[in-house]
């Protein structure tokens, strides 16, 4: 083999190993945000973050502290681990499914040394991150009352002078797990979620993308391996993303509507 021929296979070589090697996630493990297992140090702090390869949605998403404070509160009254910031032990799928008006729900696909889990869990309310504010309705007093929430009145002043009596149900952040089970799974219901995983092109989806709308549903992914970490962000999404929620919602028994 001549010189000329023996570079255009170094360079054919070199090229296929760039573009075949994996971009590997490097897990912050920051204990300033959570302990070794997962469990946040704080509260109040936020489960999500940027990761690797940065996307510039990322950041429109991270800096929205409603969103994160939506999504945090929810997984913290759940007791969920952080994910971006230690790996865990296990390659595992974690679906977040916050409704417009059914409870909040999470549910986590795990393959720990080849046992394949199904945690399903479901709060008794949604928990409340900042403070509501109404004028004479009682239904809202009797459903929130029936859910756990202090009530408080206060006297607003409107601009014209006049004043008028508000109720206050306070962002206490309190919530309790509901439903919280654990099914065995089978090596094939694995192989199928992870297939839905590729036909949805999961790893190249933009990690924020979402519509606008009041009502809906939040649709949260996390992927946690030992070399990779993602979040999507979608509202009521359909084709081979709602694929993906759909069979983790049907693999746990429970019949909800799906939106």
């Amino acid at each position: 083999m001549t010189l000329f021929p023996k570079i255009i296979f170094f360079l054919f070589f070199t090229m296929c190993l760039l573009s075949c090697k994996q971009v590997v996630y490097h897990y912050p493990q920051d204990r300033k945000v959570a302990d070794e297992t997962g469990m946040p140090n704080d509260s109040l702090g936020f489960y999500f973050s940027t990761f690797e390869p940065f996307d510039s949605s990322q950041y429109r998403f991270v800096k929205d502290t409603f969103w994160q404070q939506y999504l945090s509160t929810n997984l913290y009254a759940l007791k969920e681990p952080v994910l971006y910031n230690d790996y865990l032990g296990k390659e595992q799928y974690r679906f977040l499914w916050l409704r417009s008006f059914h409870l909040p729900m999470v549910f986590t696909i795990a393959n720990d040394n080849g046992k394949i889990t199904l945690t399903t869990k479901k709060l008794d309310r949604q928990p409340r991150f900042y403070d509501g504010r109404y004028v004479d309705m009682p239904d809202m007093d009797s459903t929130y009352l029936a859910q756990g929430y202090q009530l408080t009145t206060e006297i607003d002043t409107l601009k014209s002078g006049k004043t008028e009596v508000v109720t206050v149900v306070k962002g206490d952040r309190k919530a309790n797990i509901a439903y919280n089970s654990t099914n065995t799974l089978t090596k094939q219901n694995w192989y199928s979620f992870k297939k839905l995983l590729d036909e949805a092109k999961f790893w190249n989806l933009k990690p924020y993308d979402w519509a606008g709308d009041t009502d809906g549903a939040m649709w949260v992914i996390e992927a946690h391996t030992n070399q990779a970490y993602k979040y999507i962000v979608r509202q009521s999404p359909g084709g081979k993303i709602r694929k993906i929620g759909e069979m983790l919602i049907a693999l746990s028994g429970l019949e909800e509507e799906v939106y």
